[in-house]
């Protein structure tokens, strides 16, 4: 009862550290953070938990909840940068939905933007940003391993079940999919695919967020 009593506690500690991090981020970045549903804070605690490592993002958009990931490692102590992969090339590019601009801000996807975002929070030292698609596979991570990785890329066809493959060998604690809903069936095929395999358990599906935890060693 103690112990659980005292994980409880912990739990709680680690939500408020995040929602303080995830309005702080809000308020002073450039375009938005697409945080739906308490979906980034979710991604935020499955960090802290996963301790020590680099984190991965698939699917960056202007850097928001990739520069929240870095300041919840920095307020645990914790080691690892968060490495985002991302074309940063337009919105969803040769997906179902395509556009120069975010349709909500307006603004342009690109790198600069990001990079200014990470100036602007002082984590352009833990922060990797890799402009490429997550499939094929990039060759700079074909040897990177992964504490945590938060799948929120392109959510259409078999994209996602794609970026399941390619992390799930390399993660050692938790993955997250974001948009777990109707509106992206795609998503929730992979997420139900994804939990059926022997070294993975769901552990969260609620919301528009799904998570699974290890349960064997990565080997």
């Amino acid at each position: 009862m103690m112990i659980s009593l005292k994980f409880e506690i912990t739990l709680q500690w680690y939500q408020a550290i995040g929602k303080t991090i995830i309005s702080y981020v809000k308020a002073r970045m450039i375009g938005r953070l697409a945080d739906l549903q308490d979906g980034t804070l979710k991604m935020l605690m499955a960090v802290a938990l996963s301790g020590h490592g680099d984190h991965l993002e698939i699917g960056t958009l202007f850097g928001g909840s990739a520069i929240a990931a870095v300041l919840m490692k920095k307020m645990m102590e914790l080691s690892g940068n968060v490495i985002c992969l991302d074309p940063l090339d337009g919105y969803y590019r040769n997906s179902s939905i395509e556009a120069d601009v975010d349709p909500i801000t307006k603004l342009p996807v690109n790198l600069e933007t990001v990079l200014e975002n990470a100036r602007r929070f002082s984590v352009s030292d833990r922060l990797e940003i890799i402009t490429q698609r997550s499939y094929p596979w990039p060759v700079e991570l074909e040897k990177r391993s992964f504490a945590s990785a938060y799948i929120d890329g392109d959510h259409w066809n078999n994209i996602p079940w794609l970026d399941w493959l390619n992390v799930k060998d390399r993660v050692s604690h938790f993955v997250i999919f974001d948009n777990y809903d109707l509106e992206h069936s795609d998503v929730m095929t992979a997420c139900q695919q994804a939990e059926q395999d022997r070294n993975w358990r769901r552990v969260h599906s609620e919301g528009i967020t799904f998570i699974l935890e290890r349960v064997n060693d990565l080997e």
